[in-house]
């Protein structure tokens, strides 16, 4: 049974709402509520680009970015849910996405003999599907919610526009490849 007359939504990267509430008749009368109730609507998307901005700022691709630059990359990501199981993509699929973790953990597996083979736990702040980002590439592994997963999501063409703009960051994400790639060596 549904309660209330507001309803929100996210999708890819909007935020959809719908209510019910004949505000402009409300608001045409006077009433605090009302008032109060559109002056929140009207803040939803950029309080929800702050909270993103804030999360961003501890993720270590971006952490030498301003306030200011953490908004800008906040509003080009979309927000995704997985459930238990979930595949994000399998070996061998092809895309440019690179997905930051809000919550839950991500399993990496990548096909040894025919069988999947867990090769790391991404977990609660990681970045994971960097070289998909760069080009569209052939993912090397498969990547699998484990328990209900929480993502922002970056898709190429953004990032690499992110990356002309800031010079900066693509030193970063080759520091980070290049240590990913030593761990996997090693």
């Amino acid at each position: 049974m549904i309660q209330g007359g507001l309803l929100i939504a996210s999708y890819g990267r909007g935020t959809y709402l719908y209510t019910g509430y004949s505000l402009f008749r409300q608001l045409s009368a006077g009433v605090p509520g009302a008032f109060r109730l559109f002056a929140n609507i009207l803040a939803l998307p950029e309080a929800r680009m702050l909270v993103r901005a804030e999360f961003l700022k501890n993720v270590s691709l971006f952490s030498f970015m301003s306030g200011k630059q953490l908004q800008e990359v906040a509003r080009i990501m979309s927000e995704w849910w997985a459930n238990d199981g979930e595949y994000l993509c399998r070996q061998g699929d092809e895309s440019s996405e690179m997905y930051f973790i809000v919550q839950g953990e991500v399993e990496i597996l990548k096909k040894v003999r025919g069988k999947e083979k867990l090769i790391r736990l991404a977990k609660q702040g990681e970045a994971i599907g960097e070289m998909a980002v760069l080009g569209k590439i052939p993912h090397v592994a498969a990547m699998r919610a484990k328990g209900n997963v929480h993502l922002l999501v970056i898709e190429g063409p953004h990032f690499r526009s992110l990356t002309h703009e800031h010079s900066d960051m693509s030193d970063r994400v080759i520091q980070i490849l290049v240590s990913k790639l030593a761990k996997v060596e090693t």
